[in-house]
């Protein structure tokens, strides 16, 4: 049962994650009719910047307010200063609708340099917020890793 309860929860909260992602990318879908390669290395640039926010000031909660508004930030950067410009200058013929997504994977590979160089290769890891020794459900101790 222990297993079971943990293997819920972990898909619940990996599904929303997937879920959070997904209506992202259909917003700027719709919104601007690219497709954004490069939104999974905004998100884990942002998550990257919290990460380091969390180190420098040791607290948890500073740090996921910092990655909330980094990444809206930087998603405004992206679309004024990036995307705006690219828009602008092609503006007919079937490079319409290839440009932007160009772009998106240049983005893509900018932003994944960025993060090899100033933070490496290697997984990083933030210290839980709350405990992890887990929680008391149905009888059964349920890990939060």
């Amino acid at each position: 049962m222990n297993q079971f309860i943990t293997a819920v929860l972990t898909s619940l909260s990996t599904g929303a994650i997937y879920a959070l992602m997904s209506i992202a990318l259909v917003l700027v879908w719709r919104s601007t009719r690219v497709i954004n390669f490069a939104q999974a290395g905004q998100a884990i640039f942002t998550t990257y910047i919290g990460y380091e926010v969390t180190i420098r000031s040791g607290s948890y909660w500073v740090g996921l307010i910092s990655a909330i508004l980094s990444g809206a930030l930087l998603g405004a950067g992206i679309d004024r200063f990036f995307m705006r410009p690219i828009f602008k200058r092609v503006t007919s013929g079937p490079i319409v609708m290839i440009a932007p997504v160009v772009a998106t994977l240049a983005l893509l590979g900018i932003i994944q340099a960025i993060i090899g160089f100033t933070w490496g290769l290697n997984y990083q890891t933030i210290q839980a917020p709350v405990s992890t020794d887990g929680l008391k459900i149905f009888g059964s101790i349920v890990a939060f890793s």
